[in-house]
């Protein structure tokens, strides 16, 4: 109403003065006539100046229209909302390409500051273990460029590595199966890898001719009786030498053989089924035992798997334990060295295990103590076997060691307080103190 009287009182004065600028008398009501007049044409543009200030208190001046003064600018309040509109525009363009900026270029937060942290030092870790592997083998490969010509190493495809890993996972059941069936000395093995270089001469100097293993201080025999002392079968009984092949294989043998679906059997395939199979002591465990053995003992095929020519000479109602397996053995040594043309890339495929323990047990040291009171079985194993590597590097040349023979101590024989790589051998104990 305020608004209103002030632009009525505006009007009236306006009539008048242009009346009385005529020289015309106008008569009052006719003024007010006029003002009324006018003011009814001014009453939508009043409204809307009502209606946008009504806006412009809630939401903010509207972007189309704008309220303009008489002069045709804008007034000072719609100024200041005008202002206060852009810089909040401005704000948020500001805060977008902030984000924008933090996600491409910008710094992380803290928690990814602490993970970019943790990142950076598992990569330098990575990076310096790296470099220091690298140094290593470089040096280990100057010293192999120096000493491959006068110590060459051998490529093991019949290592005893998942033998010995199913050793230590044997049941006590499965244990008094495999003594039952007389194989109770494999029990005690503990080599579980031969040195390269040490393999290397052991191969090489085996004449299997001869069945000896030439060395400087005497040639060592390979023959069942070596056999019987250092394995602990018995050397005697049945010789398979001169059962016939049964083709194809007996059924109960078969039944075994359909357990694995591939054309050749991996060693760590009959691992797998001893240690899932931990209370089994059928016959086929006795048969997995059987070829795993002879896989990683006697001999195996070039690319590793298991030679199943032993299954051949069984049968469903075959008695293991009578079997003469030295003989066997000593037949299968006799062709170990066919296919190994001698160089580090051919892969040696027969029983060098049991040949570098023949060694090692007829040859002393005088810079190395040996109990030859404990088997040989169960006394070396694979860091044993390399400090003797090194010993006789160092010394000059393999064999310079004096020739003893086989320890008198059988593989069989039990004795107190054997100690097997700085451990007591509980089970022995444990027997003994029973007996």
């Amino acid at each position: 109403m305020a608004a209103l009287s002030s632009v009525f009182c505006n009007v009236y004065q306006h009539c008048t003065f242009m009346a009385r600028m005529t020289g015309q008398r106008v008569q009052p009501i006719l003024a007010g006539g006029l003002a009324w007049i006018c003011l009814f044409e001014f009453v939508p543009e009043l409204e809307m100046q009502s209606v946008y200030s009504e806006t412009e208190n809630e939401e903010g001046p509207s972007p189309e229209k704008k309220i303009k003064t008489k002069n045709g600018t804008p007034s000072k309040k719609t100024k200041v909302v005008n202002q206060e509109k852009e810089h909040s525009k401005d704000e948020k363009v500001e805060q977008i390409s902030r984000k924008k900026k933090k996600t491409n270029y910008g710094t992380p937060d803290k928690k990814k500051e602490g993970r970019a942290a943790q990142k950076n030092d598992q990569s330098n870790k990575e990076e310096a273990s790296c470099k220091d592997k690298k140094k290593t083998k470089n040096v280990a490969a100057e010293e192999t460029d120096e000493e491959v010509e006068r110590y060459p190493i051998i490529f093991n495809r019949c290592s005893p590595k998942q033998l010995i890993r199913a050793l230590k996972k044997l049941s006590r059941k499965q244990k008094d199966k495999l003594r039952e069936v007389g194989f109770e000395g494999i029990l005690n093995l503990q080599v579980d890898g031969i040195p390269q270089r040490l393999g290397y001469f052991v191969a090489h100097n085996f004449d299997e001719t001869r069945m000896e293993i030439k060395a400087p201080c005497g040639n060592i025999k390979v023959d069942a009786s070596s056999l019987s002392k250092l394995l602990g079968f018995a050397n005697s009984g049945c010789s398979l030498l001169h059962v016939e092949p049964n083709k194809p294989l007996n059924p109960r043998i078969l039944k075994w053989r359909l357990n694995y679906k591939n054309e050749y059997i991996a060693p760590i395939e009959i691992v797998k089924n001893i240690i899932c199979n931990g209370e089994d002591d059928s016959f086929d465990f006795v048969l997995n035992f059987l070829v795993l053995f002879i896989t990683t003992m006697v001999e195996c095929h070039s690319h590793g798997k298991c030679k199943l020519d032993i299954l051949e000479l069984l049968t469903h109602d075959t008695n293991l334990k009578n079997i003469n397996w030295c003989t066997y053995i000593l037949s299968r040594i006799k062709v170990c060295k066919s296919g190994w043309a001698g160089t580090s890339t051919s892969a040696f495929r027969g029983a060098l295990t049991i040949l570098t323990l023949l060694y090692v047990d007829s040859v002393t040291l005088a810079s190395m103590n040996v109990d030859h009171q404990i088997p040989a079985i169960t006394f070396w194993d694979f860091e044993r076997l390399k400090e003797r590597e090194n010993i006789e590097i160092h010394s000059g040349s393999f064999g310079k060691g004096k020739y003893v023979g086989m320890s008198a101590v059988g593989c069989n024989v039990k004795k107190k307080s054997v100690v097997v790589a700085g451990q007591k051998s509980m089970e022995n104990l444990s027997m003994e103190v029973h007996s």
